[in-house]
């Protein structure tokens, strides 16, 4: 996507704009094919600081301009935040904070955060674990899980209740069928 000027030209030379022109350009020639074939575009685009900015003003913007702005329905910003690392050494997995920049479908900045394990991908069992005590498929009593109907409990925390369902795949399923349950029902 880098102006042909930029490409041949000199050093020294910067032409205004030429990025931001070239795709919006693009994002308007392929907006009706994107449309007709029923599919997502995603368009990954990287942010970068402006040189000058007044006291309060965010100095970060996008490297195409606005263009992308008025092109697209949902704007996602994601931003990592923690890391995990095995023993302080190896590094497994981050978390990863999503915010919703900008939406012509629905209320924007609403916000997400997920793990990510390098490897494997999104982990769901600790939202799996969360869902589980929002719909009764399990207990939590301060720190502790239990299961419904059992005195002991079986996990300390959010990671180790995870952990638990990671090696005992059968509550899993367990737990995510009685989530799938309610969710229907309130759809009905």
């Amino acid at each position: 996507m880098s102006p042909r000027g930029r490409l041949e030209g000199e050093m020294g030379d910067r032409p205004p704009g030429g990025q931001a022109f070239h795709l919006a350009q693009a994002m308007r020639r392929n907006r009706g094919a994107v449309r007709e074939s029923n599919v997502d575009l995603i368009v990954p685009n990287q942010i970068r600081h402006k040189m000058k900015t007044g006291w309060g003003q965010s100095s970060e913007t996008q490297g195409g301009g606005e263009a992308l702005r008025h092109a697209l329905s949902l704007q996602i910003t994601l931003r990592p935040s923690s890391i995990e690392k095995v023993k302080g050494r190896e590094v497994i997995a981050r978390k990863i904070n999503a915010t919703i920049t900008h939406s012509k479908n629905a209320r924007p900045y609403g916000k997400a955060s997920y793990r990510l394990e390098f490897g494997k991908g999104i982990d769901v069992l600790p939202e799996l674990v969360e869902f589980g005590v929002m719909f009764g498929a399990l207990i939590q009593k301060g720190a502790y899980y239990y299961m419904p109907g059992e005195e002991k409990h079986f996990a300390q925390g959010l990671a180790n209740a995870a952990g638990y369902l990671r090696e005992h795949s059968g509550v899993a399923e367990g737990i995510r069928s009685v989530i799938t349950k309610h969710v229907k029902e309130d759809e009905e």
